[in-house]
This record gives structure tokens, sequence and C-alpha cells, in this order.
């Protein structure tokens, strides 16, 4: 029997199809999907999410205290991303423990910040195809390959779906969302900008 998806997923992906495709191609995580990909490149992608990654699940979190529903969120990454960088031989960012996104107000608000962090764990299952295949199986890859993947959107899916019911919930969603992309995006611009103005070709 096929799950129909909820409503507010169709919704969400509608809406931010733009942000997902200029996420996607971004060059700080496009370069992971390529066949050229090299040792000191992964470890470049991984830096470069470290900053947007780590705000977005401080912001999901401190958002979910607030309001009271922390109890069903999926296992935190960030560390599992720092461990890979450690395995690199590269040193987190250093990024401010305090430092995060806009916090939700609402529930479904909390839903759209979650449709992108969410969403990100599934996309980390494809990007570690790709990083496989082009180091090896020797790669650090915690952070691609976060255990329960499937559970945990499944877990989300329905959670989206209580909590976004009508119209208006649905709409805080949305604007969540494209909020979280666009802050995201924008430390991929930076960190990409910080790399051109130093003149280093390292991690191309």
């Amino acid at each position: 029997m096929t799950t129909r998806r909820p409503v507010v997923l169709t919704e969400l992906r509608a809406a931010t199809r733009g942000e997902h495709h200029a996420l996607d191609h971004h060059p700080e995580l496009n370069r992971l999907v390529r066949s050229d990909l090299t040792w000191t490149g992964y470890a470049r992608s991984l830096a470069a999410m470290h900053l947007p990654h780590g705000a977005l699940e401080r912001a999901v979190r401190r958002s979910a205290v607030c309001l009271g529903t922390e109890a069903v969120l999926a296992p935190a990454r960030l560390w599992r991303l720092e461990k890979d960088l450690q395995a690199l031989g590269v040193r987190a960012p250093d990024t401010g423990t305090e430092a995060g996104g806009p916090l939700a107000d609402t529930v479904p608000a909390l839903i759209g910040l979650r449709y992108v962090l969410e969403g990100s764990r599934l996309g980390a299952e494809v990007l570690a195809r790709c990083v496989r295949r082009a180091l090896g199986p020797d790669a650090p890859m915690s952070f691609l390959q976060a255990p329960d993947t499937p559970l945990h959107w499944q877990q989300f899916s329905s959670q989206a779906a209580v909590a976004c019911m009508d119209h208006a919930a649905v709409q805080q969603a949305v604007a969540a969302a494209r909020q979280a992309f666009g802050n995201y995006l924008a430390a991929l611009d930076a960190m990409a900008m910080r790399t051109a103005s130093s003149g280093s070709a390292a991690y191309r």
C-alpha cells in the first residue's frame, strides 16, 4: 500500500524548488558529486557545510525546546561532521557554539526548519554514494551516512502532517523553510568568497 505524501510536504517541495536547485548546484556541494573529487576537495566541502548546518541544527533544537517538542527531534549530526573533518586532518571552523539561525515561534514554522534539516539528511545518502565512488570506502562519512535516515524522515513526515493541517500553517512552514534555505546558501556563498579572495586553489 502506497502512503500518500502529506500536503504540507508537497507544498514545501513545490515552494522551495528553486532553493533546492540552487543548493544542489552550489559549487561547495556540487563538488561532492563529481567523479574528480579529491580528498582535499571533500574536506573543503565538509568544512563549508559546518557553519550553516550547525546554525540550522541549533535553531531547530532551541526552537523545539521553547515549543516543548524537543522529544520528537531526530539525533543531531553536527558532531558527525566534526568527527569526519578530524579524520581528514582538518580542524572544524570556529563558528562559536552559540551561533544559530532565527528561531521558530510556532510548531508549523519549526516544521519548515526541520524540512530543510531532515531533507539534508536524505540528500546526504546520495552524496555518500558519490563520495564512495570517487574516494573509495576509506573516506570518513559518518555525517553523510547517519543511521536510520528513512525512519527519521518517516517520523518527520507524520509529525508535519499533524502540525500543518490548514493553509495558514502550511504557509508558516513554507516561509520558515525558504528562510532556512536562504541562510544556508548565504553561508556557503560566504565560504566560497573567502576562498576566492585568499587565492587558495587547494580545495578546488
